[in-house]
C-alpha cells in the first residue's frame, strides 16, 4: 500500500538514495525504464513464464506468492520476477521499482534470499520502507514541480503511473508544495541533469507536433549564431 506521506528524516534520506540511484545510472528522462534502470544496478528481471521454465517452478507457484512480482536472490544473483500478465503498464513498472527498492535497502542477502523468510513485523517494516522509495525513484517530485505539474492526469502522464499511484503521490505532491516543504528535499542534482527533458515536457504541453518541438530543441552550430 502507499500510506500518507510525512516529511520525516527516513523519507528525506530515501528520496536522496534514489535520486543517487537514478543519477549514477544515467536516468535523465521520465517516465522511468525500471528494467533499464534494474541493470544498471547489477538487477536481472525476467518474467513468470521464463522464471518458471528456468528454475522448475510452475507460474501457478509464483502466482501464489505473488500476482504481481517478487524478489529473491538466485543463483547468487538478485533477481527480479514479475508478471507480464498485469494489464496495467503503471503498475508493472512500480511493481519492478519496488522490488528493485527491496534490494537497494538490503532487504535480501545472503542469510535472506527473499523478505517472505522474514518475521511478520519485520516484513511490514521493509514494506513500508520499499513504498517510500518506489515513490521517490518512480516520480521524484521535485521534477513535477519544475515540470509545473497542475494536476493528477499530468502527474500520470510525466511518470508513467496507474490511476492509484498517481492519485496517492499526486497527494503528496500537494502536500509538498504546500508552504514550501518540497523544498526540504533539496534536488538540486537531480534537476541539474534534467534540463532538456523539462524543456520538452513543457513543449509537449502546449501541443506542438514533434517536428515543432524537434526544431525549436535543436541546438544550433557555431556558424548558424554568427548570421
Amino acid at each position: 500500500g502507499i500510506g500518507i506521506l510525512t516529511l520525516t528524516q527516513q523519507y528525506i534520506s530515501l528520496y536522496h538514495l534514489a535520486e543517487q540511484t537514478l543519477l549514477q545510472s544515467n536516468i535523465s528522462a521520465f517516465p522511468v525504464d525500471p528494467v533499464r534502470l534494474c541493470k544498471k544496478n547489477g538487477v536481472l528481471v525476467t518474467g513468470y513464464e521464463k522464471f518458471s521454465v528456468v528454475s522448475g517452478t510452475p507460474v501457478q507457484e509464483l502466482l501464489a506468492i505473488s500476482q504481481d512480482g517478487f524478489c529473491m536472490r538466485y543463483q547468487e544473483r538478485p533477481v527480479i520476477v514479475y508478471n507480464h500478465g498485469v494489464s496495467s503498464p503503471g503498475r508493472k513498472r512500480w511493481t519492478v521499482l519496488h522490488e528493485l527498492s527491496h534490494i537497494l535497502l538490503g532487504h535480501i542477502n545472503q542469510q535472506h534470499l527473499n523478505i517472505y523468510e522474514r518475521r511478520q513485523d519485520v516484513r511490514r517494516r521493509m514494506e513500508a520502507e520499499a513504498d517510500i522509495l518506489t515513490k521517490c525513484l518512480i516520480a521524484p517530485l521535485p521534477v513535477a514541480l519544475v515540470c509545473h505539474v497542475r494536476d493528477e492526469k499530468e502527474l500520470r502522464s510525466l511518470f508513467g503511473l496507474s490511476a492509484e499511484a498517481a492519485q496517492n503521490l499526486y497527494r503528496d505532491y500537494r502536500y509538498l508544495c504546500a508552504r514550501r516543504r518540497i523544498l526540504a528535499l533539496d534536488a538540486e542534482p537531480l534537476l541539474a541533469s534534467c534540463p532538456r527533458f523539462f524543456m520538452e515536457w513543457r513543449l509537449k504541453q502546449l501541443e506542438l507536433s514533434r517536428e515543432q518541438r524537434r526544431s525549436i530543441l535543436v541546438t544550433p552550430t557555431p556558424e548558424e549564431l554568427k548570421d
